[in-house]
């Protein structure tokens, strides 16, 4: 039985039907009929339509301002069309838009007429796709319209779109010529957002979707109203378009009765910068996190189905909700629903009596009026447009015509006068503005340094379209090619980092750290660890007075103005504190980040995303969210303070730690003083061999300081580099279980991980640790889904990834292996892998070159990854390029077997916090003791068995430094002896 609300308006329709029907005669109306144009964006309806749609698309300045727009617009489109034709071909081969929008016109068409005693006729008219405005105006004047009503089909206007289809009627309009006495007189539908026929439409879809559970369940039902997002600076302009839609999902609820909890949510976000939020993947990925695994996702701004609903909310979103345990239905789009058609028809009914009785002019008040901080052109126009009626276009063309002189001829030197007086005024104005105003001083230097971006990133792009263009004679000339333009396009890049400096230094450091990404790369960019430039004395003690209010010869008693260390964000300084006496390092922050780091920011932001419009298989604009996350973190010091008091913390009731956290003294947002650490970096082979500190020991530690902040502690520093690690010898009353201490340094950014994804990740590897089985294999791909949102058909990429391997049995990963004559063999676990040969690397390599859409799926991968993963993965690259560089002798499966060792015991604490809520909620009884105590057993023989494998594996490697101690003291004497057995190359 149908709700009062719905028996209601299925009464008024019935009713108001019979009525119509019985008073009106349309078959003796004369004379052309009335246009209603439904006006949308429309989407090409054929993959052959995709590329003319997108250059469409990218023309339109009111939507997407570029320069050189008629030059930029088709090659991008030419670009991206690959790309968005594989997403059309996903959901049939075409968008459905047109076939929705031609039957809802149809059916709107029959019920006016039986309304209102006339003669209607629809036409559809896109603003991208075909039919485009002129065609359908084409159409309409063959068809002898006068009077057309141009109802746009977005339910919610907004400037971007509703304006930007009005605009372009508009100047159609005003092309033809005024003495045209047969022009179509207009009006205009352009905002419908609360119509209870559309209330009640999208009502009956959601009531639809709902019914798919359970009764009783249906209330826990989360409803995620989703629209297409807008850019935060058109929202701050006063577009009224967030605001109608939260008028919209408002008349939806009451009319649900509010039963359910919901949220809006906002979807198909491009570009780099601010969007309207949350976007529906995160907030798909929210609630799975807080335990709300059902719900509805209902398509809130939209008239039919097209991609943003067929393919971004059916193909992605509900793959991605599968994939967090959810259980999630999409509410029907409009479509064909006969509810909404009725509606469509009544909105046009009432907007004609209403300008009849003269109750409303021919558009409405809202339209009149332009947003606050209006910038765009299209509402510029609107300001003053009322669409004019026909009768006021006849007036105007029959206004007498009045002779204009013609203007007075000008000289060329009088030009050039011209000229040049402009161009000196500019000038002058252009220094006083620059000199004087922050804003204008801004916009200069932030052209100056994405310029430098764009040239780098250009050249690049030419470089690598020329190279792989290319046909090559063999498999060897080609990777040779490849080599040499990555390489040419990362040098390019790098020069423009470190000229720009600052932020761009940092986003340089990222790149180098992502190991998925060709090795010339992350080579070239490397130097960006350590290699920057200083910043000044005299600057740096203008900015600690700043924060501080004293100097810094006021605070410290000797004070070093030569730096022991600069990095991206900041410089390090020794000095001796003026209070205590004590020698300390004073961390301070580059005075210049301050005014240009939300300008480097921006620009940096847009530098990727233009990387990805150029090239939609390279995209990397999560390096650019994280940096715009994690950045204000970085520059504030009294964050660093805290992320270093907390991990101290993490670690203090350990009686045994090799980890020394130097203590932090005093802390404002671009200054710290901390205890200064006397100390070489981890991998100087000559400091450990001077002080007889044993490297395979450093890696061991090194190994356990990471594992027991991922998988124990779950809060872990998310900036490892050799840099922020110093070793020294333990001074006395050191926790060291060793003769040497690890400083941890550098604690600006710092990463939790919730339990879910810490303990998961801790089963990842501890599947990729056991010997390969269908179980195994099984729990590998299951437990990359739980992580990285990884899907079956990327595991094999996603484990080469991640172990630096040409992956492992069972995981089909398109390289050469022992069946295809090469001698090297698959691992059946991360264990037994042997040392990566040559032949091995080799094989990756090709895979890569070879394997189509192979690096198109790496960028999906880091795309797809929660950004702790990655860091998590970083992590694990710096403990295995440790224990290549310190030349370690046991084993290189030797850090996996610490690895696995924490995993172990993160399972098995959080096996035991289950079983002990289970218990206070239901008591103990003998079957969950049962379980107990076999998980218990399970974990004691798995950690324990492990460390015997260690013990056999230390062993080895004492016996190899043994055998080379001894070699070496029969050649070259007890000193080469010491040499050789701590790594080092011995003197002949």
């Amino acid at each position: 039985m149908l709700p009062i609300a719905n028996r209601q308006w299925s009464r008024r329709i019935v009713t108001t039907r019979s009525l119509a029907t019985l008073v009106n005669n349309v078959s003796n109306q004369t004379g052309p009929p009335t246009a209603v144009v439904l006006m949308n964006m429309g989407g090409p309806s054929t993959l052959p339509e995709v590329r003319s749609f997108l250059t469409n698309l990218f023309s339109d300045p009111d939507l997407i301002p570029l320069p050189m727009q008629s030059i930029l617009a088709p090659w991008i489109a030419k670009r991206r069309t690959p790309q968005i034709e594989k997403q059309y071909a996903d959901i049939g081969g075409g968008s459905p838009i047109l076939r929705w929008t031609k039957q809802q016109g149809e059916g709107m068409e029959k019920i006016l007429e039986e309304l209102m005693g006339e003669r209607f006729k629809s036409y559809v008219m896109f603003r991208y796709a075909n039919p485009v405005t002129a065609d359908t105006l084409k159409q309409m004047k063959a068809d002898g319209i006068k009077r057309a009503i141009a109802f746009t089909q977005y339910p919610q206007y907004s400037c971007s779109t509703t304006g930007s289809s009005l605009m372009e009627l508009w100047r159609h309009r005003t092309s033809q010529k005024k003495e045209d006495d047969e022009a179509i007189e207009w009006s205009v539908i352009d905002r419908w957002g609360t119509h209870s026929g559309l209330i009640e439409a999208v009502s009956r879809n959601i009531e639809a979707a709902l019914a798919k559970w359970a009764e009783h369940d249906r209330s826990k039902v989360v409803l995620l109203f989703s629209a297409h997002s807008l850019p935060m600076s058109v929202v701050g302009r006063g577009d009224p378009y967030v605001s109608e839609v939260a008028a919209t999902v408002s008349r939806v609820m009451e009319r649900l009765g509010n039963k359910n909890p919901y949220r809006l949510v906002w979807q198909s976000k491009v570009g780099p910068s601010a969007w309207m939020g949350p976007q529906t993947s995160d907030a798909l990925k929210g609630l799975a996190k807080h335990g709300n695994k059902d719900a509805v996702l209902v398509p809130i701004a939209f008239t039919s189905d097209h991609i943003e609903t067929l393919y971004e909310l059916d193909l992605e979103y509900l793959k991605e909700a599968q994939e967090h345990g959810m259980n999630v239905h999409r509410a029907e789009s409009l479509n064909g629903s006969p509810v909404f058609i009725r509606a469509m028809a009544d909105i046009v009914a009432e907007h004609l009596k209403s300008i009849k009785s003269g109750a409303s002019g021919p558009t409405s008040i809202q339209m009149g009026l332009r947003c606050p901080g209006c910038v765009l052109r299209s509402t510029q126009v609107f300001g003053s447009l009322r669409f004019a009626s026909r009768r006021q276009l006849s007036r105007l063309a029959r206004a007498p015509h009045k002779p204009v002189p013609p203007p007075p001829r000008t000289t060329s030197a009088q030009k050039w006068s011209r000229r040049a007086a402009v161009l000196g005024v500019l000038g002058v104005s252009s220094t006083i503005a620059y000199n004087t105003y922050d804003p204008f001083r801004h916009v200069v230097l932030a052209v100056d340094r994405i310029s430098r971006c764009i040239i780098a990133v250009a050249i690049g792009a030419a470089d690598y379209k020329r190279t792989f263009a290319e046909d090559y004679a063999t498999m060897d000339a080609r990777m040779e090619a490849y080599s040499g333009c990555h390489l040419r396009s990362a040098k390019r890049l790098l020069k423009a980092l470190q000229t720009n400096g600052g932020i761009f230094i940092k986003l340089g450091q990222h790149i180098s750290s992502v190991h998925l990404l060709p090795v010339e790369w992350t080579s070239t960019m490397r130097p960006l660890q350590d290699q920057c430039y200083p910043t000044p004395y005299e600057d740096m003690d203008e900015m600690f007075i700043a924060d501080t209010g004293e100097s810094i010869e006021e605070r410290f008693l000797e004070f070093d103005p030569q730096p022991i260390g600069v990095a991206s964000l900041a410089q390090v300084h020794i000095g001796r504190s003026r209070k205590t006496g004590k020698k300390v390092a004073v961390k301070l922050q580059h005075p210049y980040l301050e005014e240009f780091a939300n300008i480097d920011m921006v620009t940096a932001m847009w530098c990727l995303y233009w990387v990805e419009v150029l090239f939609p298989e390279f995209e990397f604009n999560w390096l650019g969210e994280e940096m715009q996350q994690n950045l204000p973190l970085e520059l504030d010091f009294r964050h660093e303070a805290g992320n270093a008091a907390r991990a101290r913390a993490d670690f203090a009731h350990h009686r045994h730690t090799s980890l020394y956290i130097p203590e932090v003294y005093t802390a404002t947002k671009r200054t710290m003083v901390m205890e200064f650490i006397e100390g070489r970096r981890v991998e100087d082979l000559e400091y450990l061999s001077k002080h007889h500190i044993d490297r395979n020991a450093v890696s061991r530690e090194l190994s356990r300081i990471f594992s027991e902040m991922v998988y124990i502690n779950g809060f872990f520093h998310a900036d490892p580099h050799a840099g922020n690690l110093l070793i020294r010898p333990a001074p006395p009353g050191s926790r060291s279980s060793y003769n040497f201490e690890i400083a941890l340094l550098d604690h600006g950014l710092y990463f939790d991980i919730d339990d879910e994804l810490r303990v998961n990740y801790a089963h990842l590897w501890m599947s990729l640790i056991a010997p390969a089985s269908a179980q195994t294999q099984a729990d590998r791909r299951k437990y990359a889904g739980l992580v990285g949102n990884i899907s079956p058909e990327m595991y094999p990429v996603f484990e080469a990834a991640i172990t630096g391997r040409a992956a492992m049995n069972g995981s089909e990963f398109d390289a050469d292996s022992p069946s295809t004559g090469s001698s090297w063999r698959r691992a059946n676990s991360m264990l037994d892998a042997l040392p990566q040969s040559e032949e091995e690397l080799e094989a990756i390599r090709r895979a890569v070159m070879e394997k189509e859409g192979l690096i198109p799926m790496l960028f999906d991968i880091m795309r797809r990854m929660p950004r702790r993963v990655l860091m998590i993965l970083k992590l694990n690259d710096l403990t295995r390029n440790l224990d290549n560089s310190l030349a370690t002798t046991h084993p290189r499966s030797r850090i996996f077997l610490i690895v696995a060792r924490y995993c172990s015991l993160a399972v098995w604490i959080d096996d035991r916090k289950r079983f002990f809520t289970e218990w206070r909620q239901t008591g103990v009884n003998w079957s969950s003791l049962g379980q107990y105590l076999s998980h218990w057993w399970m974990f004691h023989v798995y950690y324990d068995g492990l460390r015997f494998v260690e013990m056999g594996m230390d062993l080895q490697a004492w016996a190899i430094k043994s055998a080379t101690w001894l070699r070496a003291l029969f050649r070259h004497g007890l000193a080469g002896a010491e040499r050789a057995a701590a790594g080092l190359q011995v003197e002949v």
